[in-house]
């Protein structure tokens, strides 16, 4: 993964969990219904189940708290390369239930997974990516590694964000504004593109790998040139959410997003700060506003 990327800086971890949310229930309701149907399948297994990149653990917790419902026999791996993130994880975990009763079966890693660390010498029977293909310098290698920790007709889980919000910060514009039919206003529309103007003259672009936060295409593309591997489709959670203008200024400032933060300077991510304050203070239409949140869930699985 890349060596200096935003989640390993302590900044970003500390405000992560503020600036980053999921559906609680939808996302639990999803995940429970992939696992409950392949226990029904495969009663007898030990459930296997690798979480790659597992930050402060969103995702890892509800699926924790499933297989312990849900599974006999079960293992949780989790592996992150951001020691800030799992000194968050880790601290969160202890003080749950769930790891009281069974610390044994939950296996914490730190390693960068395309350097292929020491996993263990076992086939998975889930492998879940959230957010981690934009961090990958070779995410085709890497899913091929990964590909082959899957069991056959194990599961590949896939979480992308192809939202409004996102899109606007990579400086994807959309020439006709609809996004989804999010319901974008158009200041906020402008307000990322004059960002992007600013940062065009600051000769900052954006890493181009953000493509792979949000879109869909691409993700898509990448898996299924792996080969052997079978679609099943995917599942969107939504949910609204609202958000100030003085929100996008402090995730500027900060660097606290992917597309904004990842190979920019502190300083001219002050500037760029500073010039954005500028404009909302000229543009007095500005109000908090509410949108939808997109969380788009992809499955394969392995049939060879």
């Amino acid at each position: 993964m890349l060596a200096n990327h935003i989640y390993q800086r302590k900044e970003v971890v500390d405000n992560y969990n503020k600036t980053r949310d999921m559906p609680t229930r939808s996302l639990y309701n999803w995940l429970n219904k992939i696992i409950e149907n392949y226990v029904l399948l495969n009663p007898k297994k030990d459930i296997k189940f690798l979480e790659v990149g597992v930050g402060t653990g969103m995702i890892s917790f509800p699926i924790i708290d499933i297989l312990s419902r849900k599974a006999n026999r079960w293992l949780f791996y989790g592996v992150d390369n951001s020691k800030n993130m799992l000194k968050v994880f880790v601290d969160n975990l202890k003080t749950k239930n769930v790891y009281k009763t069974f610390y044994n079966r939950i296996k914490i890693l730190y390693g960068d997974i395309e350097k292929e660390p020491a996993l263990p010498n076992r086939k998975f029977d889930f492998i879940l990516l959230g957010g981690v293909l934009h961090c990958l310098k070779n995410p085709e290698r890497t899913l091929k590694f990964l590909k082959s920790k899957l069991k056959k007709n194990g599961i590949l889980i896939i979480i992308i964000e192809p939202d409004s919000f996102i899109k606007l910060i990579a400086g994807d514009i959309e020439k006709d504004g609809k996004y989804y039919n999010q319901n974008i206003p158009k200041w906020i529309i402008m307000f990322w593109k004059t960002y992007h103007h600013h940062r065009h003259d600051l000769n900052s672009p954006i890493d181009k790998r953000t493509e792979l936060i949000y879109s869909v295409k691409k993700v898509k593309n990448i898996v299924n040139s792996i080969g052997g591997l079978s679609y099943l489709g995917y599942k969107d959670l939504v949910w609204s959410k609202n958000i100030s203008a003085d929100y996008f200024i402090d995730i500027i400032r900060k660097r606290l997003y992917f597309a904004i933060g990842q190979n920019l300077s502190k300083s001219k991510a002050i500037r760029l700060a500073h010039q954005m304050k500028f404009w909302l203070r000229k543009n007095k239409n500005c109000k908090d506003f509410s949108f939808l949140c997109v969380r788009r869930g992809l499955l394969w699985k392995r049939i060879f």
